[in-house]
């Protein structure tokens, strides 16, 4: 295996659009070659050709490898970019991390810049001067469970209805929707339109701890 790599592992600036990487081979070993935009195109074009209109990404890593510190990177990278790039349509400031579990949720609790063992600076994954910018990122982190419909009794007020979601969960995703949502005249919730919140990135947590409950 060739050196270079391991004299110069990293290759894309953080503050630019990834235009190369290493190649790897069927062993998922690098074999010293760069390759260009080719194979994020090709990238691109199957997730097309699979999810169209939705770019869904896959990572698996063992347990303790780093999954909260990706999630971190992935939304410190999106954050400061949208914050310092308000025209552009690329990056984002709102997100929702979705957990396979409570236990699991609350560990997660570690991506909220305002959280006092937040990844973001008990990792130092930004320099001091961009703390101020993840601030204005607008993260919710919630339990899939909470996507899911009860079923409840019929009453006659008509509160709860089978198939309805119910109290809790309600409260649970009121922040949600007041967050990512605003509502417009006669048209329900609508996606925001203001720019730098384009789009809502999901994270679905669901290898991580996999082995405890899922309550």
């Amino acid at each position: 295996m060739s050196e270079q790599f391991f004299d110069r592992p990293v290759l894309n600036s953080p503050y630019e659009y990834p235009a190369r990487h290493w190649e790897l081979d069927e062993s998922g070993q690098p074999t010293g070659h760069i390759l260009g935009r080719r194979y994020l195109d090709h990238l691109a074009a199957a997730n097309e050709r699979a999810n169209p209109g939705l770019v869904r990404l896959a990572l698996e890593l063992a347990t303790g490898a780093g999954k909260t510190t990706v999630m971190a990177m992935l939304i410190a990278w999106q954050t400061v970019n949208a914050v310092r790039r308000p025209g552009s349509r690329r990056f984002t400031r709102g997100f929702l991390v979705v957990a396979p579990g409570l236990t699991i949720r609350d560990r997660l609790r570690v991506l909220q810049p305002n959280e006092p063992d937040s990844y973001y600076r008990s990792c130092e994954l930004v320099p001091a001067d961009m703390l101020g910018d993840l601030d204005r990122a607008k993260i919710v982190i919630t339990n899939y469970h909470a996507f899911m419909r009860r079923e409840t009794l019929a009453i006659s007020q008509g509160r709860d209805q089978p198939g309805s979601l119910g109290d809790a969960e309600e409260q649970h995703l009121a922040p949600l929707r007041s967050t990512f949502f605003r509502p417009h005249r006669g048209q329900g919730h609508q996606p925001p339109r203001r720019r730098g919140d384009e789009g809502v990135p999901g994270v679905t947590d669901d290898r991580h701890g996999s082995d405890s409950d899922g309550t």
